[in-house]
C-alpha cells in the first residue's frame, strides 16, 4: 500500500467520515477534487445515490492521480454537457449498490455487477492488496454512514461506453451486420470510429430487419451506386450527441434534416421509423431504429414493372408503448419505446 498525501488525507478524515455519507467524504477529501467535480457535473441522481442515508454502497473512488492517468482532455470532455450520459456511465461503473463490501470480505476473486448495467467489477487479492478489475486499491475501508469507500490512485474504471467506438459497438451486435457491411462498402468506417469530438456523434442505426424490408432492386441499386449509398448512410448521422427529449428537427451530415417527434417515451423519426434502443459509444451514441431513412433530396429508381410498388405510409399503427430504461449493455430502450406496427414501410422519408 502506498503511503502518500492521499493516504494521509483520507486517514485523517476517517474518524469523521463514519459520521458522513459517501458524498460528504468525497467532498471533504482534498485528493478527490476531480471526482467531486465529476459527480456535480453528472446527473443529480448520482449525487443523490451517494448521499442517500438509507443506502448501503461500495464506492471505488478514483483520486486526482487516478484521473491523471486518462488521456489528456478526457476529463474535460466527460464533464461537458454533451457527454453527461457517458459521465453518468463511468461514475455508475464505480458503484456497487447492493452492499458495503469491506476489504476483509475479499478472500478471492469476487465478481459483482456495478450500478452501470452490464459492467462487472471483479474484486481480488494481489498479495495482501485488494484490486478491482486489476486496479490496486490504494486506501481501503474508508467508512461512511451509507457504505464504504475504497480509494484508487492508479487508474479509473472504464465501461464500454468510453472504450468501444461506434463501429466497435455495431460490429459486436449481429442485429446490425447489414449496416456494418454497408458502412464498409461506403468507406465510412474511419469517420464513425474516430476519436470523440467536443460535440460528439449520433448514428441512427437501422437494424437488419429494417434493411430486410427494403426491396431487392433498391439494395441492388445502392450496391452499384456508392454515391447514393453514402447519401443514405450520412442521412443517419448527426454531428453531435443527440438524446431527444422533445420534438425537434436535427440536421444530418447529408445536409437534409430529420424530423424528431417525441410522445412520452416514444420517439419517431420522420413520422414513421421508431427509435427502439440506445447504446453509448466512446465517440458518440447509437439509436437503433426500425426503418431506413431516405433523405428528401435523394431520388431512388422506380420499381421494375414486375415488382409491385411498396406503400409509403403506415397502416393502422397502434400507439407506441413505453419500454424499460437502459443506457448500456445492449440495445435496450433508454428514453424511447418500440411501436408495434401492423405494417412497417421499407423507407421513411
Amino acid at each position: 500500500m502506498r503511503f502518500t498525501g492521499a493516504v494521509l488525507s483520507l486517514l485523517l478524515a476517517s474518524s469523521a467520515s463514519a459520521q458522513e455519507t459517501i458524498l460528504d467524504t468525497v467532498v471533504a477529501s482534498a485528493d478527490h477534487a476531480t471526482l467531486e467535480a465529476a459527480v456535480l457535473a453528472a446527473d443529480s441522481s448520482i449525487a443523490g445515490t451517494l448521499s442517500d442515508p438509507m443506502a448501503n454502497l461500495t464506492l471505488f473512488a478514483p483520486d486526482d492521480d487516478a484521473f491523471g492517468t486518462l488521456p489528456e482532455g478526457t476529463v474535460d470532455l466527460l464533464v461537458s454537457a454533451p457527454w453527461q450520459n457517458h459521465l453518468n456511465c463511468v461514475l455508475l461503473g464505480h458503484v456497487y449498490a447492493d452492499a458495503a463490501v469491506p476489504s476483509s470480505a475479499i478472500t478471492g476473486p469476487l465478481t459483482v455487477t456495478s450500478a452501470q448495467e452490464g459492467y462487472n467489477l471483479t474484486l481480488a487479492l494481489d498479495g495482501m492488496n485488494v484490486t478491482v478489475n486489476e486496479i490496486p486499491v490504494s486506501v481501503p475501508d474508508i467508512n461512511a454512514t451509507n457504505g464504504v469507500i475504497h480509494s484508487l490512485s492508479e487508474g479509473v474504471l472504464l465501461p464500454s461506453c468510453v472504450t468501444e467506438n461506434i463501429v466497435d459497438v455495431l460490429d459486436s451486435d449481429e442485429n446490425f451486420s447489414t449496416l456494418v457491411d454497408l458502412v464498409t462498402a461506403a468507406d465510412l468506417g474511419d469517420a464513425l470510429s474516430g476519436d470523440p469530438t467536443p460535440e460528439g456523434l449520433t448514428v441512427m442505426a437501422p437494424s437488419n430487419d429494417a434493411f430486410a424490408a427494403v426491396p431487392a432492386y433498391i439494395l441492388e441499386y445502392l450496391s452499384e451506386n456508392v454515391t447514393a449509398l453514402t447519401e443514405i448512410l450520412t442521412y443517419h448521422v448527426i454531428s453531435s450527441n443527440v438524446f431527444p427529449t422533445e420534438s425537434t428537427t436535427v440536421p444530418t451530415l447529408n445536409g437534409d434534416d430529420i424530423d424528431v417527434t417525441v410522445d412520452g417515451d416514444a420517439i419517431a423519426l420522420n413520422g414513421n421509423s421508431q427509435v427502439e434502443g440506445t447504446e453509448l459509444a466512446s465517440n458518440g451514441v447509437i439509436h437503433a431504429i426500425s426503418a431506413v431513412l431516405v433523405p428528401p433530396s435523394l431520388t431512388l429508381p422506380d420499381a421494375p414493372e414486375t415488382v409491385s410498388p411498396m406503400p409509403t405510409m403506415m397502416t393502422d399503427a397502434p400507439e407506441p408503448t413505453a419500454a424499460p430504461d437502459s443506457t448500456s449493455g445492449g440495445f435496450k430502450a433508454s428514453v424511447m419505446c418500440v411501436a408495434v406496427l401492423t405494417f412497417i414501410p421499407f423507407f421513411t422519408y
